[in-house]
């Protein structure tokens, strides 16, 4: 139990922003040395197959964090929370995984029945880039677990969304805003009456849209004749997705054309969504866990994004699990020690019941 703690406290002490993981890569190939033979693809991504057999589970988490402002994280045990001094991030997202997953594979490793596949993202932070590039070909699994998910251990993600981001670049005409405005044409004006045409926010229970960037104008006494946008959009319905999708095209390029300026857009799929049934093999697993550990099941769906998005894309089915970590993204994060000791038993639980036949 202290060596849990000891461990967790340690790798949140080490500062692993999205890009610059690898310290934290190095920490844990130098203290999971016992686990096997660590490997490291180009992008940074770390994976280890243990045991032999049939049957291959993967479980998955993330080692980079959002961005850190100073070069250590202060860690601190306050009646049984761990967070940071409040200057920082503490780290529990996503390290609180990480280490259920190897603690609770090491204490099962000398009598385990089937073949356990562990990968270790980087970047999931800025864009899911490396579950996108890592080669799923390394892998037997075609089922597995992600251990990424705010809230106390049994909270169970069986939906998530499908997910579009957007670039526009709206171009108008310079002049002189004080001596001849009448000669140009405002980017910034053009974008503005598109954006208030927009539904933006919550659409629905499970599609939400955002402008979340915009950058344009050089001074006040010149007419702008460029400006930079980028927006999303999500919905756990793929068409609901893509007619929010055209909508918002299809405003700016109405909005913008009409005022006389001119525009180009990007739109790019940042991952699929996905759906599990509750009668789905692992739902039920999972289901069995808690029932043993004494813990109430929330299966409930999300309109976050998480690497099992990609890995479901290349095939294996993934569900989300959460690990404890609260206030996630803020200096107020922090865990409760029961809750990351009681996720290193849901991995332990999870390796047992997916080999037991």
């Amino acid at each position: 139990m202290d060596k849990i703690i000891n461990n967790f406290i340690k790798i949140c002490k080490i500062p692993s922003p999205s890009g610059n993981e690898e310290k934290v890569r190095n920490w844990i190939i130098e203290n999971y040395k016992d686990l096997g033979n660590w490997k490291v693809d180009n992008i940074g991504n770390m994976y280890l197959n243990i045991g032999e057999g049939e049957k291959s589970l993967l479980l998955n988490a993330h080692i980079d964090t959002v961005p850190v402002d100073y070069n250590e994280i202060k860690v601190i045990i306050d009646n049984n929370i761990i967070k940071s001094d409040g200057k920082t991030i503490l780290g529990a997202d996503d390290k609180s995984g990480v280490i259920a997953i190897l603690e609770g594979v090491k204490n099962k490793i000398k009598d385990l029945k089937g073949r356990i596949e562990i990968v270790l993202t980087v970047q999931e932070e800025t864009g899911l880039n490396g579950a996108k590039n890592f080669d799923i070909s390394l892998l037997k699994s075609k089922e597995g677990f992600v251990f990424d998910l705010h809230n106390p251990p049994g909270d169970v993600v069986n939906m998530s969304p499908y997910h579009n981001t957007f670039k526009f670049f709206i171009y108008g005409k310079s002049a002189h805003a004080g001596a001849e405005p009448e000669k140009g044409i405002n980017a910034i004006y053009l974008t503005s009456k598109a954006i208030s045409k927009l539904k933006i926010g919550k659409i629905d229970e499970e599609t939400t849209s955002n402008i979340g960037f915009i950058k344009g104008g050089v001074a006040t006494n010149v007419v702008p004749d460029f400006v930079e946008i980028w927006a999303e959009a999500r919905s756990r319905n793929e068409e609901k997705l893509i007619d929010i999708s055209d909508e918002i095209v299809d405003t700016f390029i109405h909005e913008v054309e009409d005022g006389g300026g001119k525009i180009e857009y990007k739109l790019n799929r940042e991952y699929n969504g996905y759906k599990f049934a509750e009668d789905e093999k692992l739902i039920k697993i999972i289901k069995k866990v808690f029932e043993l550990l004494n813990i109430k099941p929330n299966i409930r769906g999300t309109m976050g994004g998480s690497d099992s998005n990609i890995f479901h894309e290349k095939g294996i089915k993934t569900i989300v699990l959460s690990t404890g970590m609260n206030n996630v993204h803020t200096k107020e994060e922090y865990i409760k020690i029961d809750d990351l000791l009681t996720s290193v038993k849901v991995v332990e639980k999870i390796i047992d019941l997916y080999f037991e036949n």
